[in-house]
């Protein structure tokens, strides 16, 4: 069972996205500092399993692999369409 405020902070992290912000899991762990890595990563993964985000770029750190930038929206909804 997800705590309340854990499910606060995930429809916070929703609303931002659909503002138009870009976000990685350390954006949303920031968000709750009382959560797991996994929480912020299982937060960002069920959005983008519903559809309702899409991978917009790849953010590297000094160590490790590239880590994904959500944004709001399908990729096909995103992309420039020509005229």
């Amino acid at each position: 069972m997800i705590r309340p405020e854990l499910a606060r902070i995930a429809a916070k992290v929703r609303a931002r996205l659909q503002s138009g912000a870009a976000l990685t899991w350390r954006d949303v762990w920031a968000m709750a500092p009382d959560a797991s890595r996994t929480w912020a990563h299982e937060t960002l993964r069920k959005l983008y399993r519903k559809g309702e985000i899409h991978v917009s770029g790849w953010t590297r750190s000094m160590q490790g692999p590239a880590m994904p930038t959500y944004r709001w929206g399908r990729a096909w909804m995103c992309r420039a369409r020509p005229t």
